[in-house]
């Protein structure tokens, strides 16, 4: 029985979340081919029972992990090479990767390896009579494209927070087999990483926020984005900002939101100030829900709001975190 394979890269830390809401992906692709759902998880230093334990509560039927203290980072030298050799001895139909940094840079060197296709940034999955189907946007999000891979194993990135995680059932079980057998060669180190400088981050990271508040160039300056900081610590969110904002030198490059920024999928999305061109809507198209202000009724923004309002956000702000505060003292 062929399986859906996802990788969950651990390095030196344990499993994200996102990683969970990948193998929730996994398991509703497998359940539809009739298939396992399997999990690699790879690192350094990991409770291979206990991490186990937790995917195998979030959907997986097997987990097999390779714990090797060369792969304490995501080094993609070393960490292509060991896939390789988890992929060969697996034999998986479809393998999915995280469509963040890490799984770019191992996507297609594997599918390279494997001499099969890969499908990157994908956002959905259809399994029409055995055959998998992926679903990618194109043209700035205005498009779905529909890929199939004739060749197998099928090799796909898949947007971060584009699919949800199953539900925690404890009362899963499954195998959990470390691989021993799989090689890790220090020889095959190709970079040597002589320090990490942490991106500063002012509160709730935005790939890990529930609900986002960014500002674009209707915001009026740098200086306005204190309101919109205000905001955000009210409703525990991050806040990010479009590519116009951070053109305006307003705020650092790390708060972009859109296709050339962060590809981010909150349950709410206040968007201020913000038209709405299309890369930008592309980086939030898995958001749950936009609320958009915008003074321009005209913007293109409100056709993708589920809430729109068009008036100054100056006089929308005020009002909406005296809502919260009276809302927070019941």
């Amino acid at each position: 029985m062929s399986s859906v394979l996802a990788f969950c890269l651990a390095g030196q830390g344990g499993v994200g979340r996102n990683y969970l809401g990948l193998l929730g992906g996994a398991s509703r692709i497998a359940t539809a081919l009739g298939s396992e759902t399997h999990a690699a998880l790879l690192g350094s230093d990991i409770d291979a029972q206990g991490a186990g334990q937790e995917l195998l509560a979030y959907g997986a039927d097997r987990v097999f992990c390779v714990n090797n203290p060369l792969l304490q980072e995501v080094d993609s030298d070393v960490y292509v090479r060991v896939a390789e050799q988890v992929c060969r001895k697996l034999q998986p139909r479809l393998v999915l990767f995280l469509c963040d940094d890490d799984g770019r840079a191992l996507a297609p060197r594997l599918a390279w390896r494997l001499g099969t296709g890969l499908t990157t940034d994908c956002t959905a999955f259809d399994v029409e009579d055995g055959v998998i189907v992926a679903l990618k946007p194109v043209f700035g999000g205005k498009a779905l494209a529909r890929v199939v891979c004739k060749s197998q194993p099928g090799i796909a990135t898949v947007r971060v927070r584009s699919m949800e995680a199953l539900a925690r059932d404890e009362a899963r079980s499954g195998e959990i087999t470390v691989l021993d057998d799989i090689a890790v060669d220090a020889s095959w180190k190709k970079v040597e990483v002589l320090d990490r400088v942490k991106e500063e981050v002012k509160g709730i990271r935005l790939e890990d926020a529930e609900v986002v508040v960014s500002g674009g160039r209707g915001i009026g300056g740098a200086e306005e984005f204190a309101a919109l900081h205000d905001l955000a610590r009210k409703l525990g969110a991050g806040v990010g900002a479009s590519r116009a904002a951070v053109d305006e030198g307003w705020v650092p490059a790390g708060m972009q939101v859109g296709l050339t920024g962060k590809m981010i999928g909150p349950s709410v999305y206040i968007a201020v100030g913000i038209s709405g061109a299309s890369q930008h809507i592309a980086g939030v198209s898995n958001a749950k829900n936009i609320i958009a202000i915008n003074s321009d009724p005209d913007a293109p923004i409100f056709r993708y709001a589920r809430l729109g309002v068009a008036e100054d956000y100056r006089t929308i702000l005020p009002a909406l975190g005296k809502a919260l505060e009276e809302l927070m003292k019941d």
